[in-house]
């Protein structure tokens, strides 16, 4: 299925209301679908955390980007510092229509990369895939309400031994 086919699909399903879009066919791997409506469609259904490939087992593993001083770069007021713990706590917005909500934010290593700047930080984070609420369409990104630090990464994603740790 071509990207145009795509568009139309969705497009119909935004627009006529008895049509609902199916999609089974189509090869979404890059695809942007952070403006596409994709209620009622079999994509409802769809493991967002599977799709941007955080394996939904009990536990896993995604990256936390910081700012150089360990805290969010992103978030304002009350900012977490992910070096003074290990364990972190912070309610989360349960609403995966919102791509921006309240909580942990997590991504892949591929968020991360594109998102990075200098002097940014990456930590591998583990948290509870039943806590994970992973907005529909998301890029890489998504939150949790509880999740541990496991080590500070390179930006290739591997752990930095403690002692050349910054």
């Amino acid at each position: 299925m071509t990207p145009e086919e795509i568009k139309n699909i969705l497009d119909k399903h935004r627009n006529d209301s008895g049509y609902r879009a199916d999609l089974r066919e189509a090869d979404l791997h890059g695809a942007n679908l952070r403006e596409a409506d994709l209620r009622g469609t079999m994509l409802d259904r769809l493991n967002w955390l599977a799709w941007i490939g955080i394996s939904p087992s009990s536990t896993a593993h995604a990256y936390k980007m910081t700012a150089a001083d360990g805290k969010s770069p992103i978030q304002s007021g009350n900012k977490i510092d992910y070096l003074a713990a290990e364990t972190f706590v912070e309610p989360c917005d349960s609403d995966v229509d919102l791509h921006c909500g309240r909580g942990i934010n997590l991504a892949n290593l591929e968020w991360c990369l594109n998102n990075k700047a200098d002097g940014y930080r990456l930590f591998l984070m583990e948290f509870d895939t039943v806590d994970a609420v992973c907005p529909r369409g998301s890029d890489g990104k998504f939150r949790v309400s509880k999740c541990w630090r496991i080590a500070e990464c390179d930006w290739n994603g591997n752990i930095i031994p403690a002692a050349q740790g910054k």
